[in-house]
């Protein structure tokens, strides 16, 4: 049942240029494979832009969200409105994070197996 469910994972980036690909390889070999990652680039002004099309042209499930001026650190609010209707999950990483190939598909586990959930 966990893999039916999609989940969408939002990076936020900006001057990303250094961490970025190891950030992006490591969401890229989760074990829980419906995933989609929405990448939120903030007008940045090193290659991070050119990085996240490079892998966008590999890998059909990164989507690129760019911004042609530099908007606020907190873009929670921008980001809701592009959640996917179809994910079940929406997930929050930095681009300086490095998660393991498990994470997501222990951390949905856990969700779904929780007894009290009140929702489906």
């Amino acid at each position: 049942m966990r893999e039916s469910q999609k989940l969408s994972v939002f990076l936020p980036c900006y001057n990303e240029e250094l961490r970025l690909p190891e950030c992006l390889d490591s969401l890229l070999s989760q074990t829980h494979s419906n995933i989609e990652i929405q990448i939120f680039e903030n007008f940045s002004t090193d290659s991070t832009r050119d990085i996240i099309r490079k892998f966008q042209s590999q890998d059909s499930r990164i989507k690129l969200i760019a911004f042609d001026t530099h908007v606020s650190r907190n873009i929670q609010g921008l980001r809701m409105r592009h959640a996917p209707k179809d994910s079940a999950f929406i997930a929050f990483r930095s681009a300086n994070d490095i998660v393991h190939k498990d994470f997501f598909s222990e951390c949905m586990d856990l969700l779904l197996s929780d007894p009290y959930r009140d929702w489906e």
